[in-house]
């Protein structure tokens, strides 16, 4: 193993929102699908894909359950879920950070990694119960990071109690570390 973690760009598997997303020079997916999924059957590795999402060009329902799947199928370590930060060669308007969580959603049972906010960024904090935590961290790993800005404090206190009843575990993948339920 050369390598502990390769990561790759998967914006797309819709055709069209494919095309305007990347510009691709082969515009056969399914080619580069076929390519990541060969690539993940022999390497040993941490995969991690980067979806980059773009308002109403690759944030519909549809691409992301596509997505979604086809990360499932390959074991894939962590999704970094972004969106525009910069300058793009054409008018792309970026997701609010509520509109990236929601799409976050689509990717239950995988480690989700978000940009990172600040306390000031994080306008709703979650308040939850101990069990509607775990079935949160069942759907969607929770990053180290992100638990404190997102969650109460009364609830960000239940992670230590679920993992001291050995409920949920801290799985690192890369320099991220995340709450998955067992």
């Amino acid at each position: 193993k050369e390598f502990d973690i390769v990561k790759f760009s998967l914006d797309a598997i819709d055709l069209k929102a494919f095309e305007r997303v990347d510009k691709p020079y082969s515009k056969d997916i399914n080619k580069i699908l076929e390519g990541i999924l060969r690539f993940s059957q022999i390497y040993q590795g941490q995969l991690v894909a980067e979806v980059l999402l773009i308002k109403g060009v690759n944030d519909s329902a549809n691409n992301l359950k596509l997505i979604a799947a086809f990360l499932k199928q390959i074991n894939t370590a962590r999704v970094d879920l972004s969106t525009i930060d910069r300058p793009s060669s054409f008018k792309a308007p970026k997701l609010s950070e509520d509109e990236l969580l929601k799409c976050s959603l689509f990717f239950e049972g995988l480690c989700v990694s978000l940009p990172k906010r600040s306390i000031a960024q994080a306008k709703k904090l979650v308040s939850c119960g101990i069990d509607e935590l775990l079935a949160l961290i069942s759907r969607r790993p929770l990053s180290a990071e992100e638990a404190p800005l997102i969650l109460e404090p009364s609830a960000f206190k239940h992670l230590e109690t679920l993992l001291n009843h050995k409920r949920i575990t801290i799985k690192k993948v890369g320099s991220l570390e995340f709450y998955c339920a067992f």
